[in-house]
């Protein structure tokens, strides 16, 4: 598995230029599916989310409209907020770390493009963060 290296702050935030973020972003990929950049075609999301980096993809609603995509859980918690269509109320789930949790809306057939770009800006800053 790929382990990029990188600056950070005290705080252990990353400290990334975008060349960098290109960078560790393309050795990702030629570790986890090389052929793509040899023929282009999609990257395979899931299979680098739930097989490569060892994540969980769940899917809720994450809101009454929309507006929230997806989320990445980092530690364990019982307190993440979704809407309920059933109730039409927000609730409470637990989610555990390592935890990338789409928006059921981009399931629909219309949505796949979201879909993919939503868990690829998921995914990132958990691969990040997870090897750090």
């Amino acid at each position: 598995m790929y382990t990029p290296s990188y600056r950070t702050q005290k705080n252990g935030v990353p400290v990334l230029k975008k060349e960098e973020i290109d960078t560790i972003g393309e050795e990702y990929v030629w570790d986890f599916q090389p052929e793509v950049l040899r023929n282009p075609a999609p990257v395979d999301i899931e299979g680098f989310i739930e097989c490569y980096l060892g994540m969980t993809t769940d899917y809720q609603y994450l809101s009454h409209n929309g507006i929230y995509l997806g989320m990445t859980v980092f530690n364990d918690t019982g307190r993440v907020i979704v809407w309920s269509p059933e109730t039409n109320l927000t609730e409470y789930i637990s989610a555990k770390a390592r935890t990338v949790i789409v928006d059921n809306s981009l399931l629909e057939e219309s949505q796949q493009h979201r879909y993919r770009f939503s868990s690829a800006i998921l995914m990132p800053k958990s691969a990040v963060e997870l090897v750090a």
